[in-house]
Order: structure tokens, then sequence, then C-alpha cells
């Protein structure tokens, strides 16, 4: 069995000091557009005007694949990584969808490089050493019940039965009514009426 030399255990501690000293360096932009673009997405001029938006509300009424989910995504992890203890709750009609979008979140997390460190890393849920937790549920009154949100998406969101989301209300006035950001589909108005999002 052979060992490793002094020089060769020099080089490796110095190698990581270097990627230690880089990763410090490194900070989340303030601004959502640059997170975007420093995850590898070039957003279009309508996901710009999303993003750059300071709004408390947001409807994205859009075509099937435009990029809304991708638009969510961007900034749930943003919220979770500049917010410390930021609560971001993804809402979708089914697990599967609520999963879809999360996973989309999860994927920009490790392509920023992972910072703030994951305590937990599931299929439905990310939970941050900053305190900051994203969660992807179904959207029912029973599951959202007792949870408050800093941000709040509604994937899918005109497939979300109305009685369910007037049940997420009151977990968005615990939090100074939060941030209902809400991909809409464009083929069906059956599920939240849009008054409830437009008032």
């Amino acid at each position: 069995m052979s060992f490793p030399t002094v020089d060769a255990l020099e080089r490796e501690l110095r190698r990581l000091e270097s990627r230690q000293q880089i990763s410090k360096r490194l900070e989340i932009p303030a601004y959502p557009v640059e997170f975007a673009k420093s995850v590898g997405i070039e957003p279009d001029d309508w996901q710009i005007e999303v993003l750059a938006s300071d709004h408390p509300r947001k409807i994205l009424l859009c075509a099937r694949r435009a990029g809304k989910t991708t638009v969510a995504a961007v900034l749930a992890i943003h919220k979770a990584l500049t917010q410390p203890g930021a609560e971001v709750l993804i809402l979708a009609p089914t697990e599967d969808q609520a999963k879809i979008a999360y996973s989309q979140a999860a994927r920009l997390y490790r392509k920023a490089g992972a910072p703030s460190g994951a305590l937990s890393d599931r299929r439905t849920g990310l939970e941050l050493r900053n305190g900051s937790t994203i969660e992807a549920r179904t959207a029912l009154e029973r599951s959202t019940r007792g949870r408050g949100a800093d941000l709040l998406i509604l994937d899918e969101a005109s497939r979300i039965y109305e009685q369910d989301y007037l049940g997420v209300l009151p977990l968005l006035a615990a939090s100074g009514w939060g941030r209902p950001d809400a991909p809409l589909h464009p083929e069906r108005q059956a599920g939240i009426l849009p008054r409830h999002l437009a008032r």
C-alpha cells in the first residue's frame, strides 16, 4: 500500500483552502434577475419583468412550457437563500405537480453551488442552515393548516379548488399577506377565481 507524499498532501491542502476561499467570496445576487443568470438561466423579457417586480402578488397567465414554473423556482430559491428564516411554500393541485415545481427550485439550489448548506434535502422539501425552508405540498386546506409562509407559490393555480385556496388565506394573513405567486393556466378558470387574486 502506498502513502501520499508530503508534497502531494500540501498540494491537496492548498487546493482545498483555495476552494474554501472561492466559496466564501461567492455571494447570492440580491437581484432575482441576476441570480437567475448566475445559475444559467437567460430569462425572456416577460420573465425579467416578473422577477424584477416587487409587487406582493403576481399572476402568470401563460401557455404550457412558457417558463412560468422556472420563474417561480427562481423566486423560491432566491427568497430562501437571501432571507434567513424564510418559509417558502409551493402548493399545487396534486403532489406530483408540487414535486415538479419543487424539483426545479432544488436544481437551481445545486446549480448555485448549494450555498448555506442543506440540513435536509428531500423530494418535497429543503431546509437550509440559514433557517429557511422550502416545502412542496398538495393544495389542500388540511395540508397547510398551522403553517406560515413568507412566499407562497400556487402552481397550476387555476386548477386549485377555491375552497382550498380560501383555506390558505389565513396562512398569508399571519405573515402580513405574504406573496402569492400564482402560475395560472389559460385554458381553465374553474379553480381559483381571478377576483381573489386581482383585488
